[in-house]
Order: C-alpha cells, then sequence, then structure tokens
C-alpha cells in the first residue's frame, strides 16, 4: 500500500523550521523521543538507524548532520519526517503511514493552517504544501 507524504515549506532556516514542527507535533502528542526507548532516532545515509544524544540533537540539526528524525505518539505509531535546506526554506517531508488515518488528517490541517496564517506573508510564488501517496 503506498505511504501517504505530505511536502510542506517552512519559509525559514533549518534550526528555526525544526523547533517550529516540534511544537507543532507536541500539540497532537508527539514527541522526538520514542516512548518505549526515551531516545531520539535518526538513519544515516546507509539506511542505519542511529541514536541522537538528546543535549547535541538541536545542535546536530542546525549543523546540518541530521536530515531526519522519527516522532512517537505511541511505542509503535511513528511519523518519519526529513528535511531539506533550500534557498527558500525548509523543506519537510512527512510520512504518515505510521499512524491512524485522524492523526495524519490532523497534522496536515495544521501545517495547512500554519502555511495560510503564520507564514502567508513569507512565501513567493511557490508550491507550499503538497500531499501524495508513494
Amino acid at each position: 500500500m503506498p505511504a501517504p507524504v505530505c511536502h510542506v515549506l517552512i519559509p525559514d532556516r533549518r534550526d528555526r523550521a525544526i523547533p517550529f514542527v516540534v511544537a507543532l507535533f507536541e500539540t497532537f502528542g508527539l514527541s522526538v523521543k520514542n516512548p518505549h526507548t526515551g531516545r531520539i532516532t535518526t538513519w544515516n545515509d546507509d539506511g542505519t538507524q542511529e541514536e541522537i544524544a538528546e543535549a547535541q540533537a538541536y545542535q546536530r540539526i542546525a549543523g546540518g548532520h541530521v536530515q531526519n528524525t522519527q516522532f512517537w505518539k505511541t511505542a509503535s505509531d511513528d511519523v518519519f519526517v526529513s528535511w531539506e535546506e533550500r534557498a527558500d526554506g525548509c523543506m519537510l517531508s512527512i510520512f504518515l503511514d505510521g499512524v491512524s488515518a485522524d492523526l495524519a488528517a490532523g497534522l496536515v490541517g495544521l501545517f495547512t493552517r500554519s502555511a495560510l496564517t503564520t507564514f502567508r506573508e513569507k512565501y513567493g510564488e511557490t508550491i507550499v504544501l503538497t500531499f501524495s501517496f508513494q
């Protein structure tokens, strides 16, 4: 079954966009820490899962050493998020196949609201939000 993916542009640098995303996810009870292990995880270019020390997580993200992470609702419900810094901001890919359809719709709604309210004046003529199945 194809995975639903939301792509959203946050018109800011990675070091400011990621904390914004973390705060949005927290409103839905999602945490960057796995509730079963208490650890923050990322995937490297070789496809190996790595743990990140909480004290170093934002430094590693800001420095460009980390390009993705998982956000957890429960030990078995998670959202994988990757990002790419571009000239016009930070483009997020939010993989929603690890959570219920209701939670996925709620998250897409949060990003839609942010695009139309918080960031509307900061966007130029570009695509800022797409939803696809991959």
